[in-house]
């Protein structure tokens, strides 16, 4: 039987080649509306979830914001962001905490609360349902290959 190390890495490795699409597969990542940035790369999104990258390119700090481990867009967005299933991220942070490497961002619990994070933060960066309307407060982050 495999083990769940091992399940979890043959997991990302089928995942690398899959689209990473902003509102199509099920979430949407946004920003503050006055970011200076309207286009990020998929590996610069995922090293600013994950802690790995601290600045945008203007310089301006990064404030990423997560949904909570029980939300349906946050399997979403670690699949299709940071290209691991939601138990590999969890045991990624666990590992980064353990070592005093790093402290995850901070958990909202819906939506609505990601959005007031987002919206009332400069440079902050978060995900949303891909259905949701959005605010003038925020606006869609595109994220490329």
């Amino acid at each position: 039987m495999p083990s769940r190390i091992g399940l979890a890495l043959l997991t990302v490795l089928l995942d690398l080649g899959g689209p990473a699409v902003s509102g199509g597969e099920g979430y949407q990542v946004i920003v503050n509306a006055a970011a200076p940035v309207g286009e990020v790369e998929r590996a610069e999104v995922a090293r600013f979830f994950l802690r790995q990258s601290l600045k945008w390119s203007d310089g301006q700090a990064v404030h990423p914001v997560d949904q909570s481990a029980r939300s349906p867009v946050r399997t979403a967005f670690s699949r299709g962001i940071l290209r691991q299933p939601l138990p590999a991220v969890e045991n990624y942070w666990r590992l980064q905490i353990a070592g005093g490497r790093a402290v995850p961002p901070p958990v909202k619990t819906s939506d609505a609360e990601v959005l007031a994070f987002v919206s009332s933060n400069p440079g902050a960066v978060g995900y949303v349902s891909g259905d949701l309307n959005l605010t003038a407060a925020v606006k869609l982050l595109r994220v490329t290959e």
